[in-house]
């Protein structure tokens, strides 16, 4: 991960002398592997956390990755990173005067950076007034902005329509892209001929495809695991894995398991290691 990240800066570096890759679009933002810099910043950030979280500490590497969460342009990460920092606090019991003073302070101090050089708060705003006035954008724009009538935007329209509609069993694994042409769920938004996804991440994709039925399925061995082990890790492991599906990573991502397996290994041996001092006591 380093490496690849020394790559990626330097990428976006050169980007600047006019030297043009596939990861780089939209003049100077960083998507990675990507199609979008949203989900390579999330992705980032989530690898950010869970250093984090093995190590106990932050290294001189955490710069490097937060740079590239800067260049990535992901207003996901940044607020997933505050979400996870509040509930991290409450977990470890130290969500305190001071903490929640820190947290104020460089949220705002990196807000302030952010919207100074990338227009963040413009962003923000222009995301949520095409969510409420789509049908208006999409006059003016017609059919031809992905951004607009595919993706998250318009699934926020259809998607509590097909759930409305499906609440039990949903539509079917993979099948919102089928369904969501469907006149009755569009109410006014055009159809697409491309295969939409909706980008709500897994949580919600599961109540959209499996319906709440699928979702307590889901749900069910993490309760039960959340109990068993009585380990920080592995709490943070799960709020860590749920909490970015949450802002948009679908569940057959491979990293947010591989994240939730490490830590489940290194909070079941820590168990493992205090059991067995016990013993030899």
């Amino acid at each position: 991960m380093i490496v690849i990240s020394f790559f990626f800066a330097l990428i976006f570096l050169l980007s600047w002398v006019g030297i043009e890759s596939p990861f780089i679009y939209s003049g100077h933002r960083l998507r990675g592997g990507y199609v979008e810099g949203g989900p390579f910043g999330l992705f980032i950030g989530y690898y950010l956390i869970l250093r984090y979280l093995v190590f106990e500490k932050f290294d001189r590497y955490t710069i490097l990755f937060l740079i590239l969460i800067i260049f990535s342009e992901s207003k996901a990460a940044i607020i997933f990173m505050l979400f996870f920092y509040v509930i991290y606090l409450l977990i470890e019991g130290k969500l305190k005067i001071y903490n929640i003073f820190i947290l104020l302070m460089m949220g705002s101090l990196f807000y302030l950076f952010i919207n100074y050089y990338y227009n963040f708060n413009q962003r923000i705003l222009s995301y949520w007034t095409e969510y409420n006035n789509i049908k208006y954008y999409i006059s003016l724009r017609g059919d031809d902005d992905p951004s607009l009538v595919m993706g998250r935007i318009a699934a926020m329209h259809i998607a509590p329509n097909i759930i409305k509609d499906n609440p039990i069993l949903g539509v079917g694994m993979g099948n919102y892209s089928l369904v969501r042409n469907n006149l009755d769920y569009l109410q006014g938004l055009p159809r697409v001929v491309g295969w939409d996804l909706s980008g709500l991440g897994g949580v919600f994709n599961t109540v959209i495809e499996s319906g709440f039925v699928g979702l307590l399925i889901l749900l069910i061995p993490f309760f039960y695991l959340w109990r068993k082990y009585n380990s920080k890790i592995i709490k943070h492991g799960i709020v860590l894995f749920f909490l970015a599906q949450i802002f948009g990573v679908q569940l057959y991502f491979q990293y947010i398991w591989f994240g939730l397996g490490l830590c489940f290994y290194l909070g079941i041996k820590n168990q493992s290691e205090l059991k067995n001092e016990k013993n030899s006591h």
